[in-house]
């Protein structure tokens, strides 16, 4: 029996991550509204990092897009899964530094500068071009109010919020939101090349690449857009075969001529 209930608690102990992911995807707060906040500026609120540095969000952009990462540094459950699967996901995009930088922003207004470096030193967070900060408590409404982000604090001291990353462009507005606990590196890929768009112009590689893809309103995905890739076959094919007639006449008038 003592064995059987020992089996019993280590599956319990294994299945607890999971059951409070569950329970703070079922009782999560509302996504934001796209339709009244995609466009809308970044409030440009000061804030401080793990060294007590200060500085406002706008000194902290580089002209280059932002991923904005609303979590707060006790979260035990979905905070910790969305930023390990954010740092998997820029491991496979390979972008970060050279197109975007992320910023990685608590919303526990009760954070210190020890609290946020105890966060990085957990995730390994390192480097210019992933930052920690926290902010206080007006300062943290006003960017959360900035991004339609609601949070409810309970009793325990958790906090029931959306799981969903912002990808800020270079002028500090609004220009995607991916959804989710898992955010893929094709998600971040896409929604920072629509983020670049609005500073410099793509390039013929990064245009053709993000007319491939579109964004699903009811997945909230980036999926491909097929109607684009038939078009664009179709016009290949008409092309192709008006250079075969052309090049064909043109070989049997020149066979004619000799």
């Amino acid at each position: 029996m003592s064995l059987h209930f020992h089996h019993k608690k280590i599956r319990c102990i294994l299945l607890m991550p999971f059951l409070c992911l569950f329970y703070n995807s079922l009782y999560s707060q509302r996504d934001p509204n796209e339709t009244k906040f995609l466009g809308k500026q970044l409030a440009d609120i000061e804030v401080f990092d793990s060294k007590n540095n200060r500085n406002k969000l706008s000194e902290l952009i580089k002209d280059r897009p932002i991923i904005l990462s609303p979590i707060y540094t006790k979260c035990p459950s979905s905070c910790s899964i969305i930023t390990a699967n954010l740092k998997e996901a820029i491991k496979k995009s390979k972008g970060m530094g050279k197109e975007y930088e992320v910023l990685t922003f608590s919303f526990d207004y009760y954070d210190t500068p020890k609290d946020l470096k105890t966060f990085t030193k957990r995730w390994d967070i390192t480097g210019e071009s992933w930052k920690v900060v926290a902010s206080d408590k007006e300062s943290t409404s006003q960017l959360l109010s900035s991004i339609d982000f609601e949070i409810i604090k309970e009793k325990s001291g958790d906090y029931l919020h959306p799981n969903v990353l912002v990808v800020i462009t270079p002028k500090m507005k609004i220009s995607r939101f991916v959804y989710g606990v898992f955010p893929s590196a094709r998600d971040i890929d896409m929604a920072v090349l629509e983020a670049k768009k609005e500073k410099t112009s793509l390039s013929f590689y990064e245009g053709f690449l993000l007319n491939c893809f579109k964004f699903d309103a009811t997945s909230k995905k980036y999926i491909i857009d097929w109607a684009f890739i038939i078009q664009i076959c179709v016009g290949i094919f008409f092309i192709s075969g008006l250079l075969f007639f052309v090049i064909r006449d043109l070989f049997f008038k020149d066979l004619r001529t000799l």
